[in-house]
């Protein structure tokens, strides 16, 4: 292990992209990044199963919705209400810029 972030993947019908994360607060454990995204602290990458009811009921809503993780039915996820943040839409504009 580097201690390096590895790159976020997303595939869209035969694309794959990879892009890089930053951040101040770094999770290896999925409770706690539900959590954080929960409490508005960013955005998570997690398994959809483990937000589901948190989807539902409109605490948390999914990002970029034609894409996931390769293999995985991981998304990404920001709390509900209001707009995104600028932190927020610039990540996306860099995924859908990569976009052919």
């Amino acid at each position: 292990m580097t201690g390096a972030i590895a790159p976020w993947r997303f595939t869209r019908k035969d694309v794959v992209i990879e892009q890089k994360v930053a951040g101040g607060l770094i999770f290896d454990d999925a409770t706690l990044a539900r959590a954080a995204a929960l409490d508005g602290l960013g955005v998570a990458l997690l398994a959809e199963s483990f937000v589901h009811d948190a989807v539902r009921r409109g605490a948390l809503v999914r990002l970029l919705y034609d894409w996931c993780t390769p293999r995985s039915r991981f998304f990404l996820f920001r709390p509900a209400g209001g707009p995104a943040s600028a932190a927020v839409r610039s990540l996306m504009a860099a995924i859908h810029a990569r976009c052919p």
